[in-house]
């Protein structure tokens, strides 16, 4: 299933880090727009995203932990994510990653 992801983004494209942002459920990608604007990060590539199904965007099929990480871990090798940072239902479905094996870089769980 092809998911039309809701992404904020920001840093240079070709960053030496690329950092995938996982909001808590019902939130969206916005929630890390503070972090976002830290002037200390503007070395680093960020990308914010909204799970499907949260904040007003179209569900997924399949609700389940194991489907989320799936997507995201797609989500994640196509924009050349190597550090998973995820708040709430966001460290849940990146623990689910990094036990599914669909991740292997640093990962960061709050919340």
């Amino acid at each position: 299933m092809a998911v039309d992801w809701e992404l904020q983004e920001s840093g240079p494209v070709d960053a030496d880090r690329v950092v995938l942002l996982l909001p808590g459920g019902l939130n969206n990608a916005r929630s890390y727009s503070e972090l976002m604007a830290r002037p200390e990060l503007a070395s680093v590539r960020l990308v914010a995203a909204t799970l499907p199904g949260h904040a007003g965007t179209p569900p997924p099929e399949d609700f389940s932990v194991e489907n989320y990480a799936r997507l995201v871990a797609e989500l994640a090798a196509d924009r050349g994510c190597d550090v998973l940072v995820g708040f709430s239902m966001g460290a849940t479905v990146a623990l689910e990653m990094v036990a599914s094996g669909s991740f292997a870089g640093p990962v960061v769980l709050l919340g």
